[in-house]
């Protein structure tokens, strides 16, 4: 009677701990993809851009540079840990330059950088199309071990109620 019950214990427990483990998959966390993202080009003695950043901590102070260490301010990322800038780069700047754009969180010291092409005033300004941010977590090995879980629970309790029956 006893080894009945502790089967069914274990089996109870191997059971529970698959759904909770198979339910509870958003409970891992994931280190967000931290990036900018501007216009490729901008147009010499005019050059202000809108530098978008994402992947920062939510309130954070992002300090934005160029040719490290010229500063272009900073501004304080959303609840989301996003934030959109507008910068403006000095007239100064001849057609040709490549500017690279620098963000850096002031709490969690993560960076991202972005490129602008300072080019003549014939050339159209066209908006760049940014990768995807990462959004989810790798949920096959949680999956797997779930699934697993549950199985082993199943035996379990099939084979604890076979030998009852056949104890009796």
């Amino acid at each position: 009677m006893m080894r009945h019950r502790a089967s069914k214990f274990v089996a109870g427990g191997l059971l529970s701990l698959g759904l909770i483990l198979g339910l509870t998959g958003t409970a891992f966390a994931y280190a967000p993809v931290t990036t900018l993202s501007n216009p490729p080009t901008c147009v010499v003695g005019d050059c202000s851009i809108t530098v978008n950043g994402v992947g920062f901590l939510p309130g954070e102070t992002v300090d934005l540079s160029y040719a490290d260490p010229i500063s272009l301010g900073t501004t304080v990322a959303n609840a989301q840990g996003n934030f959109a800038q507008p910068v403006t780069f000095p007239a100064s700047i001849p057609a040709g330059t490549v500017i690279t754009i620098t963000g850096t969180g002031v709490t969690s010291g993560r960076v991202a950088t972005s490129t602008v092409t300072v080019v003549g005033a014939a050339a159209p300004v066209q908006a760049t199309t940014a990768a995807l941010a990462f959004t989810g977590a790798d949920l096959s090995f949680l999956i797997a071990t779930a699934s697993i879980a549950i199985a082993v629970g199943g035996i379990l309790v099939l084979s604890s109620r076979r030998k009852v029956r056949t104890n009796k």
